[in-house]
């Protein structure tokens, strides 16, 4: 495939919201949840919250090391499964993972390492549900600066987590035995930026190359590009930078997404910057062209 230069004409962008991505999510957790006091108290100091791939479990995390774990019951209130300390320093994000791969969460700190933590349902004295324990896995320490976002990978990719940093490198790493969670292997490292890196997104289509969109919300961004995309090639078996985006927005990228429903000829990438922008990225058979419309 033949990219296209990064230009970006905001005349035809599809949606514009004025509301950030994460305040958007917080607002509606809140909402949602606001008969359970505990719970809103946890959100109201979260740095993230994150649903599972059913949303019937939402993990949070706060600047006070905690993660916790809640489950929605039938009667649509939320009761705390489990709670505990991670990390040396304020826990940024939470993700799941596929449930294809079981009960996973990763999360990521100022401490500058990822954590990998799987949900054991066996064992006397377990914590959390009856008969339940959340266990570390792993510890990925490649970092030497602030871990500021990661990503599981779509399931078709398999058992993958991307990683960035406050340095503007990119890590992939792969767990190749999704039965052995204690061993990640560091696949590839990308030098996306020279600057802070603030988010980082997989594209979820099955049709198209993989995508990984990465952000930068740090302000010496501010007339330089702002979000690069890679697309995996699997004959030279690398992730390959395809695409920089320098946009006209008055505040830092602060997250990023795919739709996940993709058209035969494109994708939809959400870029929240103070509101919401909606791009279009348009596929060819023989070229990529990004562009709002």
């Amino acid at each position: 495939m033949d990219f296209t230069s990064g230009e970006v004409d905001d005349r035809t962008k599809p949606f514009d919201f004025d509301v950030s991505h994460r305040d958007l999510i917080h607002q509606q957790c809140v909402e949602k949840c606001k008969k359970e006091n505990n719970l809103a108290s946890t959100l109201s100091l979260a740095c993230q919250v994150a649903f599972d791939h059913h949303g019937r479990r939402l993990a949070t995390c706060s600047s006070d090391m905690t993660l916790s774990v809640w489950d929605r019951g039938s009667d649509g209130t939320w009761t705390k499964a489990a709670s505990w300390k991670v990390h040396g320093g304020a826990v940024w994000r939470v993700v799941w993972a596929h449930p294809e791969f079981g009960q996973l969460l990763a999360t990521c700190s100022y401490d500058r390492s990822v954590h990998i933590w799987e949900e054991i349902r066996s064992g006397p004295g377990a914590e959390g549900r009856k008969g339940a324990r959340w266990v570390r896995k792993a510890y990925l320490t490649d970092s030497r600066a602030n871990v500021t976002d990661i990503a599981f990978a779509p399931r078709h990719l398999g058992l993958m987590l991307a990683t960035v940093s406050a340095q503007g490198i990119v890590r992939i790493y792969e767990a190749a035995d999704v039965m052995d969670l204690s061993r990640w292997s560091l696949c590839h490292e990308l030098q996306a930026f020279y600057t802070r890196c603030g988010s980082v997104e997989w594209s979820r289509s099955r049709i198209h190359r993989p995508l990984l969109a990465v952000a930068s919300d740090d302000k010496r961004a501010e007339n330089d590009e702002r979000i690069v995309i890679y697309e995996h090639n699997e004959n030279l078996r690398k992730w390959q930078r395809v695409v920089s985006l320098r946009l006209d927005l008055a505040f830092p990228v602060t997250d990023l997404r795919f739709s996940p429903i993709a058209l035969a000829h494109s994708h939809q990438l959400a870029v929240a910057a103070g509101d919401v922008h909606v791009y279009n990225i348009k596929v060819s058979n023989d070229y990529f062209n990004l562009i709002s419309c």
